[in-house]
């Protein structure tokens, strides 16, 4: 079989803008290729994340080359939204304050479908024997959750 120097490859008709939640990301399929030329079309998928919107745009860069060797590139991007609330990944929900006071409560770890970064934040609410801490995670598209710790204080404070 010789070579076709007239094959050529190319995307089929797609949309370059979509909008997804970044839970649906899991679901993307990138555009597909057609190639006169006989063999399998291999792809490469780059990505980059930009701001804009509350969970970013994802550019997806294909590049599709055919068993010639002829390649073509293309460029999709998804603006992302966020549904979803963080949830925190480990509870520390019983704690103990030092004999001076001191509460050594680590702040709490939250995971979230958006790439972009969570706010934390605290409340306390003091009484003779007890600190009850609420934890407030939120992402950037605004979705919060909570997470309530109580520090028991030692006898004597």
């Amino acid at each position: 079989m010789g070579l076709n120097i007239h094959a050529q490859v190319q995307f089929i008709p797609h949309d370059p803008e979509l909008r997804m939640d970044v839970a649906d990301l899991k679901k993307y399929q990138p555009p597909l290729a057609l190639s006169s030329c006989e063999g399998e079309i291999i792809y490469r998928k780059d990505t980059d994340l930009f701001s804009g919107g509350c969970a970013g745009v994802l550019m997806v860069q294909i590049t599709a080359t055919d068993a010639c060797g002829h390649s073509t590139s293309t460029a999709q991007f998804i603006h992302l939204s966020d549904k979803e609330s963080p949830r925190f990944a480990e509870s520390y929900s019983e704690l103990q304050a030092d004999s001076s006071g001191v509460i050594h409560a680590a702040e709490p770890k939250a995971q979230d479908e958006s790439l972009m970064p969570l706010s934390y934040s605290y409340t306390d609410e003091e009484n003779s024997d007890r600190v009850i801490r609420t934890w407030r995670v939120s992402d950037s598209c605004g979705n919060t959750a909570i997470h309530i710790q109580t520090i028991r204080k030692s006898s004597g404070l």
